[in-house]
This record gives structure tokens, sequence and C-alpha cells, in this order.
């Protein structure tokens, strides 16, 4: 069952093989709804591959309730954690995340700033 294998894949984002860590986001992303919970938790865990992980399959669950710990992530200390949470808020066409994308444009990281920009253009769409 989709719901008993969630802890287990939340666990999995911290794994050391990139892989493993790729594989329990998608899996979680497909799972859906009964994921989001744990993912925003994960979103405030140490461990950055966790942070990125949980934004990446926020992202592609699109659950609403995401939005506002997706804007938090936009100032994460990680710039593939800001990368993945910019990402992720172009997904949900949500104008509430217009304007903490539009700083985002300043990021000092320019993959940051690409992301940003492509969500922007997504929302507007």
């Amino acid at each position: 069952g989709a719901e008993q294998a969630i802890e287990h894949l939340i666990m999995a984002l911290k794994d050391k093989n990139r892989y493993v860590r790729r594989t329990a986001a998608l899996s979680l992303s497909q799972i859906g709804d009964a994921a989001v919970h744990k993912l925003l938790s994960a979103l405030k865990d140490q461990d950055r591959f966790m942070r990125h992980r949980a934004a990446e399959a926020l992202g592609k669950i699109g659950n609403i309730a995401a939005v506002k710990p997706l804007v938090g992530a936009l100032g994460d200390q990680d710039r593939y954690v800001r990368w993945a949470a910019a990402e992720a808020l172009g997904e949900f066409g949500s104008t509430e995340a217009v304007f903490p994308l539009k700083a985002a444009l300043e990021d000092k990281d320019r993959s940051v700033r690409l992301a940003a920009a492509q969500a922007l253009e997504k929302i507007s769409q």
C-alpha cells in the first residue's frame, strides 16, 4: 500500500546514493496527496538532499498546501533547494508565488534565477 511506503521512501531521500534519492522522490510524487504532509516536514530537514528532493516531489504532486512552504524554501541556504523550489512553484500557477519568484530573479545562483524566470513565465500563461 502506498501509505505504508511513505515513511520508507522519506528515509530513502537521505540515502547516500543519488539514484536512490531520485527514485524515492519520484515514487513519493506518484503517491500524491498522501505524501504531502511528510514531504512538507522534509523541507525543513537538516539534509540538503532531503530538502531538495522534497521540493521536487511537492512540485510534481501539485497540492496547493505546498505553495507557502516552497516560497519559504526559496530562501534556503542551498542553491539546489532554492532551484527545486522555484521550479516547483512554477507548476502551481499560484499568483501567491509571483512576488517571491521575482525576488529570486536576484539570487546569486544563475540556475535559481533561470528557474524563477521560467516559473514566472508559466504562472503568467
